[in-house]
């Protein structure tokens, strides 16, 4: 479950549509959110600290800091008013953006950060794309990526979570993701699990005999995967579907969920790759820059 959601805004209309996702997970779990603003400076907004203890500001600088934050608490205020019976706090910070995220979530496990891919930081710079990069690389708490739009109906909507896709590998690594998706929506939603065999390069000296029967050994050996890990979720009471391809894996998780209709898509950023498996870490980056729909991310531990 979750009890804490972080969610980053920077101002712009494309950084809210993390909102109508935040709104929701917080309406499934009872989970509080935090709307989360840093005020990132120029590189000259601090002078030299007159001792080790300190860093002082320039008068201007002061006066810049505290309307910058004034205008910012108000619009974090005005974000606030868009949530209804849910626990919303705010958090202004200054710093580095992606630094201040990741200390306002912290590393407690029931905690999540949902924001979205594109944006403008604080002082007009472009950097909530690059921001949410570090953020995925970094964290140990889930993170919810969803695709910046201008919609500007954003901040007041809810977005629909009823399938949730789940790419896998056959790695524990890649099982986390499905681990964390259920301690999070449980039994409310249809889980589309997800297996994709990566074709033999061409060009490779191999006959298509041999082609054939690893294409046929390989997907064998998925749909059984799949089937136990199934057979796992459907004893829990959770509704399942799974899917088998041959094919390319970023481009085949996309076409599955998109078939199967998952309205999310939920993977770790690594795992084991090889003739029957891929690599969770680049295949994840795919995924993310190019989905449209939310991603889940979860940064696969190999202590678990």
């Amino acid at each position: 479950m979750l009890n804490r959601i972080i969610v980053p805004l920077d101002g712009s209309q494309l950084s809210h549509a993390a909102l109508p996702l935040a709104r929701s997970l917080a309406g499934r779990t009872g989970a509080a959110i935090t709307l989360v603003s840093v005020i990132d400076p120029p590189r000259d907004f601090f002078i030299v600290p007159q001792d080790s203890s300190a860093t002082r500001l320039r008068p201007k600088d002061v006066d810049h800091l505290a309307e910058e934050e004034k205008r910012l608490q108000e619009y974090l205020d005005r974000i606030k008013t868009t949530f209804e019976h849910i626990r919303v706090s705010t958090d202004i910070r200054l710093g580095n953006a992606a630094e201040e995220i990741l200390d306002a979530a912290g590393v407690r496990p029931e905690t999540a950060i949902v924001m979205a891919s594109h944006g403008r930081s604080g002082f007009g710079r472009v950097l909530l794309g690059s921001v949410a990069n570090r953020v995925v690389q970094t964290t140990s708490v889930p993170v919810f990526i969803v695709r910046a739009s201008t919609d500007s109906q954003a901040e007041y909507g809810k977005q629909k979570v009823n399938n949730v896709a789940v790419a896998l590998d056959g790695s524990r690594l890649a099982e986390q993701a499905l681990d964390k998706a259920y301690s999070i929506f449980q039994n409310n939603v249809r889980y589309t699990i997800l297996r994709i065999v990566e074709p033999i390069a061409p060009g490779q000296a191999y006959s298509s005999e041999m082609i054939a029967n690893y294409e046929r050994e390989a997907r064998e050996a998925a749909e059984d995967y799949l089937e136990t890990v199934s057979e796992t979720l459907k004893a829990r009471g959770a509704t399942v579907s799974a899917d088998v391809r041959v094919t390319q894996p970023a481009g085949g998780i996309r076409r599955i969920a998109d078939e199967f209709g998952a309205d999310m898509i939920a993977m770790t950023t690594h795992g084991r790759s090889g003739m029957n498996r891929f690599l969770m870490g680049s295949v994840a980056e795919r995924v993310l820059h190019e989905a449209d729909r939310p991603v889940m991310i979860i940064r696969g531990s190999v202590d678990e």
